[in-house]
């Protein structure tokens, strides 16, 4: 007995590439990652949520994903401002996979040193 089902009218094995729109530009990955890691915090400090794991099961993901995302936070100020506001940054292929290990770094002068390396050779092979 073989079972064969349409989503849209579309069999799984098919799939539609989506038109580009010209409504609004897109955010980056790596913007929303940030935002998101602010709203993260914010939520924790209104009290709208205990703690990561908290946060992780009211947005359904996990507490490690979570931590993944806000940790994100840790880059200096000015990396994070120039991430969200610089449009040549944010329409770069810069991944937060990337900004992870910059972001671990306790030193700021490494921070900084690791970060304009990347953003000069945004390549999806570094940092990774």
């Amino acid at each position: 007995m073989q079972i064969e089902f349409t989503v849209s009218g579309l069999k799984p094995t098919q799939r539609r590439r989506r038109e580009p729109s010209n409504e609004q530009p897109t955010v980056a990955p790596v913007v929303q990652c940030i935002v998101l890691a602010y709203q993260i915090e914010h939520a924790i400090r209104e009290g709208r949520a205990r703690d990561y794991a908290d946060v992780a099961k009211q947005i359904g993901m996990t507490r490690a994903r979570v931590s993944q995302i806000t940790r994100l936070l840790q880059l200096p100020p000015a990396h994070l401002e120039r991430l969200l506001l610089d449009d040549s940054l944010s329409g770069s292929k810069l991944t937060e996979r990337q900004l992870r290990p910059i972001a671990r770094d306790p030193e700021r002068s490494n921070q900084v040193e690791l970060f304009e390396s990347l953003i000069s050779d945004p390549s999806p092979n570094r940092g990774s």
